[in-house]
This record gives C-alpha cells, structure tokens and sequence, in this order.
C-alpha cells in the first residue's frame, strides 16, 4: 500500500489564501493507471487522490512496486490517468502546466552521455525556447546552488552516482518549476 507523508506547515494566519490564485496546483481524484488488459492487466495505481498545494513537502512511501513512480508520472503529466482524474489549476495554460513549470528528478541516471554537465543542465531550458545566454546563466546558478559547478565541463562517465544525481537535480531545478517531483532521489 502506498501512502502520502505530508511535512508542510499549515496555513497560518501570517499566509492567507489568494482568492485570485489557485492554491491547488494538481488535484487527483480517484486516479488509475492499469498496463495491458484482460488477464495480462497490471493496475499500477488504483484510486489515488490527493491535492498538492504550493508550498507542500510531500514523501510518497510504499515498497518496491506499489506504484510510486507511476502516481509520480500521473501527477507530472508524464502519464494519463486510464481512471479518475488529474488536472493542475494552479497553472494558467488551459489547466495544464507548461514544460518547465513541473520539472522531474528520474530514479535513473537520465543525462545524456555526449553532453556536458552544464549542456545537461541546460538542454530543458533549450528545449523550451530559452536563449543560450539565459541557459547557461540559469545552468551555472542551479549547479552552484547543488555545490557541483566545478563539475560544470564535465562529462556524465566522468561523475559519481551521487554526482549524477545531484546534476539531475540541478537539471530539474534550473528552471524554476512550480511543482518538482522527485523519484527516490
């Protein structure tokens, strides 16, 4: 079973809500994620709800299997849902979040081996229209900010695990999601 393990604080007083901003940035009714059909289907996620306010520290914990990742993937927009809902109304494009308001950090090693660790940072940025001055800018800021900028011109096989990681996490937080999703980093 898989459950949610929230360590935000509470709204308080000192931070009211705005009524002409959505506090909610993705709502989960009911979500399902089944792979294949008949005899053969895997439901990976099975009615999961839950609200993810800005400002929220959530863990999703649960063993091997219980389908963390693909909740993790529903809840990004990476995967639709094959039952129940996910919508983000925090986000102003038609309810959707654009690429690099939700950012994602991948179990796996997931840089691109021919590109340097900067290049890797950046390669999102990039891909989402930003000009190569503001990457590298924005780039440089998120490898100091992960105490790796030395690591800046180096290549992926030239990193440790925890290097890699922290690279990966520097890829994700470089653009400034309002939303950053973590699996097992």
């Amino acid at each position: 079973m898989t459950s949610f393990v929230d360590h935000s604080p509470s709204l308080g007083p000192s931070e009211p809500e705005s009524s002409s901003t959505p506090t909610s940035l993705v709502v989960c009714e009911q979500a399902g994620r089944t792979f294949g059909s008949g005899r053969r289907a895997t439901v990976a996620v099975h009615d999961a709800s839950c609200t993810i306010r800005a400002g929220d520290r959530i863990a999703l914990v649960g063993p091997s299997g219980s389908g963390k990742s693909t909740l993790l993937h529903l809840l990004g927009g990476l995967d639709l849902p094959t039952s129940g809902t996910v919508q983000w109304p925090g986000f102003d494009h038609d309810g959707t979040p654009h690429v690099t308001e939700v950012a994602t950090v991948f179990q796996g090693g997931s840089l691109v081996p021919s590109l340097t660790v900067l290049e890797n940072v950046g390669l999102p940025l990039l891909l989402a229209g930003r000009t190569a001055a503001d990457t590298r800018a924005a780039a440089t800021t998120a490898l100091s900010l992960l105490a790796i900028g030395e690591l800046a011109q180096a290549l992926p096989e030239e990193l440790s695990g925890g290097q890699a990681q922290r690279a990966s996490v520097a890829r994700a937080v470089a653009s400034g999601p309002r939303l950053l999703l973590a699996d097992e980093p």
